[in-house]
């Protein structure tokens, strides 16, 4: 079953690709991984993206702006009972400072960054390029996953 994802910008129209390749899960770490890999498949693996639960505290100034939505997530499980909202973009370039608690349940990212602590400076590998000469460059460049600090991961559910 298609998750629950609203956009406000699809310039990708990629928005019932990521919603039908995400199922909701008890495991908010789980969804939160599956959401930002399927997002970043689904754009072609040539942005970069950003998952953030909705309504915590951040600074952002993220351009190229490809892709902004909401998703949402049911959860069963104590203390975290109840339907849960995550902000996803896909951009080319900017940066993200996380202001509010990390791990898998509330944060990841993907694509082509440097990371100091909760700041995140995200890079375009492609440079400005139209889309027919980033289709033309390919996705050679490597890709890297954001795993979130071990101690971040203490007393949290890690996803199997």
């Amino acid at each position: 079953m298609p998750i629950d994802l609203n956009a406000s910008v699809d310039t990708l129209n990629i928005r019932s690709a990521i919603a039908n390749a995400v199922s909701s899960y008890n495991d908010r770490g789980r969804f939160v991984q599956d959401l930002m890999n399927a997002s970043f498949d689904c754009a072609g693996k040539r942005y970069n993206v950003m998952v953030f639960y909705a309504g915590r505290n951040h600074d952002k100034q993220l351009n190229g702006l490809k892709f902004q939505g909401i998703a949402k997530t049911e959860s069963g499980v104590p203390p975290f009972v109840g339907t849960h909202s995550y902000n996803v973009w896909i951009f080319e370039d900017g940066f993200f400072r996380n202001r509010s608690d990390g791990g898998w349940i509330n944060w990841g990212f993907r694509g082509w960054f440097d990371r100091d602590g909760s700041y995140v400076s995200f890079r375009n590998p492609y440079g400005r390029l139209d889309a027919s000469q980033q289709q033309a460059a390919g996705t050679e460049e490597a890709q890297q996953i954001e795993q979130p600090d071990e101690e971040v991961l203490q007393g949290q559910a890690k996803p199997q």
